[in-house]
């Protein structure tokens, strides 16, 4: 690559920073995380990922990757981006088919012609979010300045991720709420709608009292009263379902 001002690559780097952490939405994010690395460094793909339970998961990529690798994670410390996370420290690689460190069970996740490869973790704190990097299918084409811009921009990603992923999160929740809510008062109706057969039975009885000899009460009362303890229960179910939380209600789809 030709010789680039480091402070003019440096002042670029400002308005993407701007960019990306201008918005709550993970995709905004997601787009101007992109545009910014393939901006700022002469790449073929751009890739990033996130920590999900243990593994590393591609969340975008520019061009897209398959559908295999988006939906398989990659274990931390396997491979060149799962070392960069677990180590929590950028890797560079300026050829991977001579790489060591590219092991041959993640060897399928690169292109054949894949050949320099930088990967930049980015963290909030003690907590590894994810990783960027970036792809040439020219051999060492990322110099020491490329890699300086990319862990530079790495800050703003983290930040712009972990606040758009929160806000990702608590609308999932609300909106998991509203359901149960929804389903609970749906369930309310029915429950309360439901009573009015046992009442019903009750009052036929109390009717059919009227009339009826001492023997015949007896029994009579006794269904009543077995109707009426059936009706307690009852209540007392959609009143303990009525003070209970959402959140403890098992949705049904």
């Amino acid at each position: 690559m030709p010789d680039r001002s480091a402070t003019a690559d440096f002042e670029a780097l400002f308005p993407h920073c701007a960019a990306i952490t201008a918005s709550l939405e993970l995709a905004d994010v997601v787009r101007t995380t992109l545009s910014a690395v393939n901006d700022l460094l002469d790449c073929d793909q751009v890739v990033i990922t996130l920590v999900e339970q243990g593994l590393i998961k591609v969340l975008a990529a520019d061009p897209p990757v398959s559908l295999e690798i988006m939906e398989n994670g990659l274990a931390i410390g396997r491979g060149l981006v799962g070392r960069a996370v677990a180590e929590r420290m950028p890797i560079y690689s300026p050829d991977i088919s001579v790489d060591q460190r590219v092991v041959e069970q993640t060897r399928h996740r690169w292109d054949t012609e894949d050949r320099s490869v930088v990967a930049v973790p980015f963290a909030q704190g003690d907590q590894v979010i994810g990783a960027i990097h970036a792809i040439s299918k020219q051999v060492d084409a990322f110099s020491e300045q490329d890699r300086a811009l990319l862990i530079a921009l790495a800050p703003a990603v983290a930040t712009a991720m972990q606040n758009a992923l929160v806000l990702s999160r608590e609308r999932d929740s609300w909106d998991h709420r509203r359901k149960l809510d929804a389903q609970k008062s749906v369930f309310m109706r029915l429950a309360a709608h439901g009573l009015e057969e046992p009442l019903a039975g009750i009052a036929t009885l109390v009717q059919q009292l009227k009339g009826q000899t001492p023997e015949a009460m007896a029994d009579t009362a006794g269904l009543v009263l077995g109707r009426t303890q059936h009706l307690a229960e009852l209540i007392e179910e959609v009143l303990a379902l009525s003070l209970r939380d959402s959140s403890d209600i098992v949705l049904v789809d």
